[in-house]
């Protein structure tokens, strides 16, 4: 899977508008909390590591800023899709990271609504 991040924050003009979007949505992903508390999520187990999980937490953030303002239950059979055609032969199959992108897609949201401005 492709490296989502990125520390250029900086105006491309040859990026679409959606894509700086995504760019900024991804620089608000904690990736020491996610290290830090990931085996204390309901769902995950500590023993297969943070390095499991990881891709499935930051395709569930992803994920969250496509659907932003809908809940998990109305965009989860597309969100499984998404995962199962990125995934490829590395990436954990979807039962064993489903509650991880369930985790991060929550997350995700609620960062969204909180840095959102008023009346936004």
């Amino acid at each position: 899977m492709a490296d989502l991040r990125s520390d250029d924050t900086r105006a491309d003009s040859g990026v679409a508008p959606a894509e700086h979007e995504l760019k900024a949505a991804l620089q608000m992903y904690d990736d020491a909390w996610w290290r830090e508390h990931y085996g204390e999520l309901e769902g995950l187990q500590r023993d297969r590591g943070y390095d499991h999980y990881e891709a499935a937490f930051r395709y569930g953030w992803e994920s969250a800023h496509r659907h932003t303002g809908q809940r998990w239950e109305e965009v989860e059979d597309e969100v499984t899709r998404g995962w199962e055609e990125r995934r490829g032969n590395t990436n954990p199959a979807w039962q064993d990271v489903r509650s991880a992108v369930r985790h991060a897609f929550d997350r995700a949201m609620r960062t969204f609504q909180s840095t959102r401005p008023a009346g936004a």
